[in-house]
């Protein structure tokens, strides 16, 4: 399980980077670690690539990422560990949203 910091008032914040990021951005994640291009993305998600190139950015800078590779490489290797079970979070592709394991 992860480890949650609390902040002011009451609120707790999780430590797991990935957390910071919103269903929209773990959509792209998703698709970026399988590989597809951000026109893909952009087709597959009925978005404009402006759109999907906004949301690879906000990734990078939620996750302290500095380059496009780097963001590959990391999402390369978070869909490589959903693959085999040993991520927390996995892609429901029919609706389309994130769902939370129990750990």
């Amino acid at each position: 399980m992860i480890k949650k910091r609390s902040i002011a008032r009451g609120t707790y914040v999780s430590s797991d980077p990935i957390d910071r990021l919103s269903n929209r951005e773990l959509q792209i994640l998703h698709l970026i670690g399988k590989g597809m291009s951000t026109r893909e993305t952009a087709n597959s998600l009925t978005l404009s690539i402006k759109t999907v190139e906004s949301h690879r950015q906000r990734i990078k800078t939620k996750l302290n990422l500095h380059t496009g590779t780097q963001l590959v490489q990391f999402a390369i290797n978070w869909f490589t560990g959903q693959e085999t079970g040993t991520h927390r979070y996995r892609i429901d592709a029919a609706p389309r949203m994130l769902m939370h394991d129990e750990a």
